[in-house]
């Protein structure tokens, strides 16, 4: 009987091997392996490739590239946009990459291998240091991928971490700050904010203050960006410091822009008789421009004005760079009423939804924003680069792959940059703003 079941078996075995390839069998045996293990979702390999200049690089970012490159083509054809669109509706969990950061930050830094390229390309990048607020409230795995593709060790990074959030994300974000140098730290007030409510200038204004306080080599920060966590950069590091070295000191702000509902916005009387103006929450500000709003008595009291009011942050930064005698580092020497100034958004690509003309290519609309998603990237790689810095409404779980092919393209940038150590477009569109023609500069 013992050696007629271990013959059935054997042909059963047998039997199944001549019916299934052999990958097959093997992800059934491994199935409770694959159940329990936490996959990257792009599933880079462990493995690493070295370049020419000891930069690690994933080995499936070129098969990476290949398959998004489709994306990224100016003929792209709807059928591969159908294709594309189906592929990110699977989404896989990236909770692993916190078991790793909770093991060891050596861990964790070996599982990033190639996206973590902390040293800069050339000695500009190195001698013109860049500071980053970021306003922090969910998805750690994206905030995480998003400190990766802007980080260099010259640049400063102030993370405000929202008061609402739980405990187990506050702990996740402290982990990974922690297996940064101290150039990447976590805002020590924490406020709870509120869309459209003066909480959000409380947490950038505090953010400022501490980077005020940081240097690197006895080098100062020369500009501040301010993110969230639902964007992406459209540039490396190099070429935001090819651009913002050449503004000299001046500003990039949106605006001025039509304001279409006074209601709740402005107090009835500004400070100083400043003329009233709206911008967006986005802001590129000179480190000058920075100290002015924190320790110049006009900007303090023309904070204090809007604190009960909403939107704060798209009056206070737009009315002082608007009004000549505000004397805004940065700030524009011509009223924001000239008909020399012009409306253009540089500091994001954000597409607002407004009026029943306008398209929403990924049909995933919030608050009036259309979110970017894979029917998104062709528009952005071939019409959006170079009169951009970074891409709003971004979110991480909404369709996965066209934030893996950013991931994917920005990191091919930055391999090309490695080689020519140049900066991969001009960025004309936005040196020859009005912004930057009419600013007040400094250097």
């Amino acid at each position: 009987m013992r050696l007629k079941g271990a013959f059935l078996i054997l042909t059963g075995i047998a039997l199944v091997y001549n019916l299934f390839p052999w990958p097959i069998i093997t992800i059934f045996l491994d199935y409770g392996k694959l159940v329990n293990r936490k996959e990257e979702r792009l599933s880079f390999a462990y493995s690493s490739l070295t370049t020419s200049n000891h930069v690690t690089v994933p080995p499936d970012l070129m098969k990476i590239n290949s398959t998004c490159s489709n994306l990224w083509s100016t003929n792209v054809t709807e059928a591969v946009l159908k294709a594309s669109l189906r592929a990110s509706m699977h989404k896989l969990g990236l909770e692993g990459r916190f078991d790793l950061l909770a093991e060891s930050c050596e861990n964790y830094f070996e599982f990033r291998k190639g996206f973590y390229n902390p040293e800069p390309i050339t000695e500009a990048e190195h001698n013109f240091p860049i500071a980053f607020s970021i306003l922090v409230y969910h998805s750690f795995e994206q905030i995480e991928q998003l400190l990766l593709a802007i980080y260099k060790k010259q640049n400063f990074y102030c993370l405000h971490v929202d008061k609402k959030v739980k405990h187990t994300f506050l702990k996740k974000m402290k982990k990974l700050v922690s297996c940064f140098p101290d150039n990447v730290f976590i805002s020590r007030r924490h406020f709870d904010i509120e869309w459209g409510r003066f909480s959000l200038m409380e947490a950038e204004l505090s953010c400022m203050q501490q980077l005020l306080q940081k240097s690197s080599n006895n080098t100062t920060w020369k500009y501040l960006i301010n993110l969230t966590g639902e964007e992406f950069p459209l540039m490396t590091n190099l070429e935001l410091v090819s651009v913002l070295s050449r503004l000299k000191g001046a500003n990039l702000l949106d605006g001025p822009e039509i304001i279409w509902n006074r209601s709740g916005r402005f107090p009835e009387a500004i400070p100083y008789n400043l003329t009233i103006y709206k911008s967006s929450t986005h802001v590129t500000l000179s480190r000058q421009a920075v100290k002015f709003l924190l320790q110049d008595k006009l900007a303090k009291d023309l904070l204090s004005a809007f604190k009960s009011h909403w939107f704060a942050e798209e009056s206070v930064f737009a009315i002082l760079q608007y009004n000549p005698q505000s004397n805004f580092p940065g700030g524009l020497t011509i009223s924001g009423d000239d008909k020399r100034i012009v409306n253009q958004r540089v500091n994001r690509y954000k597409q607002w939804i407004m009026f029943a003309k306008d398209v929403c290519l990924s049909q995933r609309i919030k608050r009036s924003i259309c979110m970017i998603g894979v029917k998104t990237l062709p528009e952005i790689v071939n019409n959006i680069y170079g009169s951009r810095l970074f891409a709003n409404k971004f979110p991480w779980n909404f369709q996965p792959m066209a934030w893996d092919c950013m991931q994917a393209w920005h990191h091919s940038k930055f391999l090309t940059e490695l080689q020519t150590k140049t900066a991969g477009a001009d960025f004309s569109p936005i040196l020859k703003s009005s912004q930057a023609q009419w600013a007040r500069t400094s250097f």
